[in-house]
């Protein structure tokens, strides 16, 4: 038995933290946004219902600035390697699913390598680059699938069913939006709204 994640959210309830990380890189050098991006994920988190209760976050910002220092100093014990193959951005992700907590108690499990993002970057990439660009929409909800693929919950993979079509019409409805409102769409982060929303909605998630 399985179900979909529901994001409630709006705009209003995810400007502030979004905008806290934006204004935390800027005035403290980037050294506070750890904790204003733990602050962003309890908010969405907390927002997102699986069969009408909502879900979890229990991450620290002390404990992902630790991940994030951590993996800066491979990457440069490492010449850049340990970023470039994917190991960098995995460790990262990873913290952030096993501190996802479901309604029922139990917890997320992410269980990746980082060369199998790299594997996943380069096609991606040269697919986008000999469609100009166009491939980028699939290549998004090709990542998403790809991460919830290896996302456990009680050894049972999640799933994710929306396609690049579905992510393309969101991204120029966002665009048009922002267009028609000088901006002001964005800056508001409805279109983070939305997106979010999306992502959502074509989570699936085992149940028992």
């Amino acid at each position: 038995m399985t179900d979909r994640l529901e994001f409630r959210g709006k705009w209003s309830d995810i400007i502030g933290p979004i905008w806290l990380m934006i204004l935390a890189g800027i005035f403290t050098l980037g050294i506070a946004v750890p904790w204003a991006f733990i602050s962003y994920r309890k908010r969405i988190m907390h927002l997102t219902y699986l069969q009408n209760q909502p879900l979890d976050y229990d991450g620290r910002g002390g404990e992902y600035f630790g991940e994030l220092l951590i993996g800066f100093l491979l990457t440069l014990v490492t010449l850049g390697l340990y970023s470039t193959l994917g190991f960098y951005q995995a460790r990262l992700l990873r913290y952030d699913v096993n501190h996802t907590i479901l309604p029922d108690g139990r917890r997320l499990d992410f269980q990746i390598h980082g060369i199998d993002f790299f594997g996943q970057y380069l096609l991606i990439g040269f697919l986008s680059a000999i469609t100009l660009g166009i491939y980028t929409f699939w290549g998004y909800a090709r990542m998403r699938r790809f991460i919830l693929e290896h996302t456990f919950v009680d050894q049972r993979p999640l799933r994710f069913d929306g396609t690049g079509g579905q992510f393309l019409g969101n991204s120029l409805v966002i665009f048009l939006l922002s267009v028609v409102t000088l901006g002001i769409y964005g800056i508001l982060c409805a279109g983070n709204a939305r997106i979010i929303h999306w992502d959502g909605e074509h989570t699936i998630v085992p149940i028992n």
